[in-house]
């Protein structure tokens, strides 16, 4: 990825952090397993970022990562 994708990756993610661990929190109603949600969710979305519509939702792609991640992890 290319310098500036990262640092606009990393601007835009940090902006919803809160968000994602909330979400993750309440999803798997406890905060370990949260914490691993949102660090998988994270990368994730640091590999599909390239392809990011920019003119989407960074909140609601996230939500699609995240819950995706979150199947993922259910037995």
């Amino acid at each position: 990825m290319l310098k500036k994708d990262h640092e606009l990756f990393m601007r835009l993610l940090t902006k919803h952090l809160d968000y994602l661990y909330t979400k993750a929190i309440h999803l798997l109603l406890n905060a370990e397993k949260g914490d691993i949600l949102v660090q998988q969710t994270m990368q994730l979305a640091y590999d599909r970022f390239p392809q990011f519509n920019r003119k989407s939702s960074m909140k609601k792609w996230l939500d699609d990562i995240i819950m995706t991640a979150h199947s993922e992890l259910s037995p």
